[in-house]
């Protein structure tokens, strides 16, 4: 087995069947072909399979020794010494920057910058009192 190969296989994915989990709430809602729900549930399907593999070679990266004592977990490319330790921790902290990357992309600037409404309950700033009041009282989330 080469390299290529033994990476795929330390992705591992035959378990990205799980992640099909992200189209059953709008599969059953009945939304998942309105506007852009597919799309984003497909995106949301990307993400989750690039962080499970992330996983996956980072905690065959560290359980390397150990695996290879194992009788069945020795035959794991990084434990049979096929995907060296280091290529599998950066392949690792590639595929979680990919998530990352890629659910940032996906939501786009709404997250990061809140409505001006809620700018108050955020900072925690005072807020003005409605008009009929001179007091100010300072706002705390509940």
């Amino acid at each position: 087995m080469g390299f290529a190969a033994g990476a795929v296989r330390t992705a591992r994915p035959r378990q990205w069947i799980k992640n099909l989990l992200v189209f059953a709430a709008p599969g059953a809602a009945g939304v998942l072909t309105h506007g852009t729900v597919l799309g984003r549930s497909l995106v949301a399907f990307a993400i989750f399979c690039l962080a499970a593999s992330a996983t996956y070679f980072m905690n065959d990266a560290f359980d390397r020794d150990v695996d290879r004592l194992h009788p069945d977990k020795r035959h794991r490319p990084v434990a049979a010494g096929v995907v060296g330790r280091r290529a599998a921790a950066l392949s690792a902290a590639l595929l979680l920057a990919g998530s990352i990357g890629l659910g940032v992309a996906d939501v786009g600037p709404s997250v990061h910058s809140p409505p001006p409404s809620l700018n108050p309950l955020l900072t925690r700033t005072p807020v003005p009192a409605p008009s009929n009041s001179p007091a100010r009282i300072p706002a705390f989330p509940p």
